[in-house]
């Protein structure tokens, strides 16, 4: 494998981590704990961006290029998940 921004056993560990931290942000709103899924959507955009350049990069897309596609793509879905908390809260 060329240089990566993660290696192989962080990759796979942020991979299931980022599993488990979707599965809490979709349910703490639910208990009211919207302070606290706040600071999880921030955790989980830079844990998301960096999963999401490591992908790329494993499929010949430079560093760089992979930072910005896997940023954007992680800005997104943290909006999405940050309008989720939002509307379950109110």
């Amino acid at each position: 494998m060329r240089h990566a921004l993660l290696n192989d056993l962080a990759y796979k560990s942020i991979g299931y981590a980022s599993i488990v931290v979707i599965l809490i942000i979709l349910v703490l709103p639910w208990m009211n704990q919207k302070q606290l899924n706040y600071w999880l959507i921030g955790f989980y955009l830079f844990m998301l961006g960096d999963w999401i350049c490591t992908f790329l990069q494993r499929h010949s897309i430079t560093l760089v290029l992979g930072l910005l596609i896997g940023y954007v793509i992680a800005i997104i879905v943290c909006f999405l998940l940050l309008f989720y908390t939002i509307i379950v809260n109110n």
